[in-house]
């Protein structure tokens, strides 16, 4: 364990066993630990003492875990201008590599400090695609300000230099009290921003999670910004099939969201729109109502395992969405709707209640089901027609059945900078 990864995102109890513990920690495997019935070790009023001694671990800070913010960082001046008031955000792993996220202040002598994002930790690959991606402007994306190369800001690694880059703007992140009309923009931005770098840039992001998605505002309206390409790719080739292997360490993006289709054999296992629109739907449907304990992924387990629970949750009746969308409080009616009608687009369900599952949501499904809930939608884009995808056959579960497609017969892209 490393001072980078002693942060706790929560404790709880693990299902309905009375003395047993979930531990959830960034960038580590979930941890479970149970109780003996020893009176010795377990009390009603204590837990088990090597409960207390991680947890003592989880509590104590940082410093006093001996991590240093870089040295000589205090300020920085860039060609855009003088970076300052560098702050902590968070911290992650990659590959085993602590990487941070600060939040900074770049300012310019005529417009004064405006709020900009310091990532350290980024292999080469990352640091290209944000420049490629400076060359297409677009508000949904951030924009590469300066690769940071002085030691201080680098990460060295064997043979990899995993260097920094300060990049803007500080997007915010989502929640559910954004409330379903601000939601669903962002939701359709998204999906439009997901179109764009696949079909347009060739650029597959690989890891729509609640972590990567955020808004900004212009002109007094929310928008949707996707961000954090650590792992995303340029391809000759799209749809691009994803990383081999049967446990969820090898799989592309955060294990919580991946699609199903991944996770499956039966699907041919690639990277599709509908794929990322199918994350973007699990992190919203996070953002609005927390997943079960069921979905905590273990590292190691199978993923054929971790693809049957998966399927097992999404068919099952939807008890909870319907609460939701049930609900007295108009707010959480509009969000229960939302949802819903998102499930619906992945797991559409027969007259007798049957579930299939769906490979090929279109950009234009999805956007549908956003300006249902908010007629008020807006779309900056130019017409694109939308190329004929490579997907895998809508597979029903074990009491589902298949489910034909609807194919998409236009999407939408971003508008550049440059357009508005």
């Amino acid at each position: 364990m490393t001072p980078y990864e002693a942060r706790v995102v929560r404790v709880q109890r693990h299902g309905h066993q009375k003395d047993s513990w979930h531990f959830t920690a960034d960038s580590l495997p979930p941890l479970s630990l149970s109780c003996t019935d020893s009176p010795a070790l377990c009390t009603p009023t204590e837990l088990a003492p090597a409960v207390l001694a991680i947890a003592q671990v989880f509590a104590t800070s940082s410093e006093q875990l001996g991590w240093r913010p870089p040295t000589d960082t205090q300020q920085e001046q860039l060609n855009e201008g003088l970076l300052h008031n560098i702050q902590l955000l968070c911290w992650g792993t990659r590959m085993g590599i602590a990487s941070r996220v600060f939040t900074a202040k770049l300012n310019k002598e005529d417009k004064g400090d405006e709020d900009v994002v310091v990532k350290q930790g980024c292999a080469t690959r990352e640091v290209e695609i944000m420049e490629f991606l400076n060359q297409h402007p677009s508000e949904h994306v951030p924009r590469l300000i300066q690769v940071l190369d002085k030691d201080s800001w680098v990460i060295k690694s064997g043979d990899q230099q995993l260097r920094s880059i300060v990049i803007k703007p500080l997007y915010e992140p989502l929640a559910a009290d954004d409330g379903a009309d601000v939601l669903a923009q962002v939701a359709a931005d998204l999906a439009c921003t997901i179109d764009w770098l696949c079909n347009q840039l060739m650029v597959i992001h690989r890891d729509v999670s609640p972590n990567n998605i955020g808004k900004y505002s212009v002109d007094g309206h929310d928008r949707g910004a996707l961000y954090d390409f650590s792992v995303a790719k340029r391809v000759s080739n799209f749809p691009e099939k994803h990383s081999e292997g049967g446990a969820a360490k090898n799989l592309t993006g955060t294990p919580c969201f991946v699609a199903l289709s991944l996770l499956s054999d039966v699907h041919n296992a690639q990277h599709t729109i509908s794929s990322h629109l199918e994350s973007l739907y699990l992190s919203l449907r996070h953002i609005i109502m927390p997943l079960p304990d069921v979905w905590v992924f273990e590292e190691n387990s199978s993923v054929s395992r971790w693809a049957n629970t998966r399927r097992g949750c999404m068919m099952r009746p939807q008890l909870q969405l319907n609460a939701l969308q049930n609900s007295s409080n108009p707010r959480e009616q509009q969000l229960g709707f939302f949802l819903n009608k998102l499930h619906s687009l992945f797991w559409p369900s027969d007259e007798q209640g049957a579930y299939g599952y769906r490979t090929n949501v279109s950009v234009a499904n999805f956007v549908e089901v956003c300006r249902a809930v908010n007629p008020r939608l807006l779309i900056d884009s130019i017409p694109l027609q939308n190329p004929t995808e490579q997907v895998g056959p809508a597979i029903a579960g074990a009491a589902g059945v298949a489910v034909g497609a609807v194919a998409g017969a236009a999407a939408s892209v971003p508008r550049g900078r440059g357009s508005r």
